[in-house]
């Protein structure tokens, strides 16, 4: 509760003090990476080190595992058809993405997340029925992103991705992102976290700025469309983008 209030009001604790200081000093080493680069190196000492997390490696709980269903039924309620090629942006350890392959057609599931480590701790929890769909499974790189864009995904989709990365982050991110959407009628999914304004909640957390995400993606062709309008308060959605 105390931690709930510290946030609603702008205060940090020594300690989260102490981790903002480590992810700005790693970004101020690292200008050339996001803020999403350094959470995906904390994310994989916890695969590393087995531990248990809330929504990345095998020791999540039950609830977050129902959620994880849960958003991929949200997703799939946008439109999504069997037959769609779908990528799932920053898939982590398929938490969402197990429940894309279970709806899918075979070979029609591309999960792409930063970190090679990652995407092989993804795999190894893959039951054999999810194997025989044949998911493609991929750390992001150019070549990745050129390979996986040629295949002319009509989906893509991120959940909670964009609020572990600074606004200053957004233009790679949709530099990325818009590899994958060049097919006619393709849509970008992004869930997270909406507040307008946006803020940073702790060392690797923000709320999203809608307006700061639209001018983003409108610098890389794209229409934003964030049902329910901009919230003054924090709240969950999903935001939808097209080519304009």
């Amino acid at each position: 509760m105390l931690n709930r209030i510290r946030q609603a009001v702008g205060l940090l604790s020594g300690e989260q003090k102490r981790r903002r200081r480590a992810a700005d000093d790693w970004k101020a080493r690292h200008p050339e990476a996001t803020y999403g680069h350094y959470f995906a190196e904390r994310m994989v000492s916890v695969i590393a080190r087995d531990a248990a997390q809330k929504t990345i490696g095998r020791k999540i709980s039950d609830h977050s595992a129902r959620m994880g269903e849960r958003i991929a039924a949200e997703f799939i309620d946008l439109g999504i058809e069997r037959g769609d090629v779908v990528v799932d942006y920053g898939c982590g350890t398929l938490r969402v993405g197990r429940h894309l392959i279970d709806y899918l057609d075979a070979g029609r599931f591309v999960g792409l997340d930063l970190d090679t480590q990652i995407v092989a701790a993804a795999e190894a929890l893959l039951g054999a029925d999810q194997r025989a769909k044949r998911p493609l499974l991929e750390a992001i790189g150019p070549d990745v992103l050129k390979r996986v864009g040629d295949m002319a995904p009509g989906w893509v989709v991120c959940n909670a991705v964009v609020n572990h990365l600074a606004p200053v982050d957004y233009d790679a991110f949709f530099d990325a992102v818009t590899q994958l959407t060049g097919a006619p009628g393709a849509r970008l999914v992004i869930r997270t976290r909406y507040r307008d304004p946006g803020r940073r909640r702790e060392a690797l957390n923000w709320d999203v700025g809608p307006r700061d995400l639209e001018a983003a993606a409108a610098r890389h062709g794209l229409t934003m469309s964030l049902p329910g309008g901009y919230p003054r308060r924090m709240r969950w959605g999903v935001a939808l983008f097209a080519s304009v």
